[in-house]
């Protein structure tokens, strides 16, 4: 069900001309990804896989225990290819709630 959810949210309609690729490699697996602050899916799941999204600025928020979160910002120019890394930092024992 999450699979079919992410093709239909990433993928788009097919007449649409206006559209670009993010690739997207992220650390740690378990990680939860939001694209415009919709959950599309784990780092595991989205790494390296070309997604087909719509041209614009795209937010990605990445988000995961124990780690500080990311938030990035993605120009999707139609066409074109945008890559992203986001590697987690670990949140010191210290300084966790």
């Amino acid at each position: 069900m999450k699979a079919i959810f992410l093709l239909a949210l990433v993928s788009g309609c097919a007449h649409h001309a206006a559209q670009g690729l993010l690739v997207l490699r992220i650390s740690p697996p378990d990680a939860r990804v939001l694209l415009d602050d919709r959950y599309i899916g784990s780092a595991a799941q989205l790494t390296g896989h070309p997604l087909r999204l719509d041209i614009g600025v795209r937010r990605i928020e990445v988000e995961a225990e124990g780690r500080y979160a990311a938030r990035r910002e993605a120009r999707i120019e139609q066409q074109g290819r945008v890559e992203l890394t986001i590697d987690l930092p670990a949140i010191p024992d210290g300084m966790r709630d």
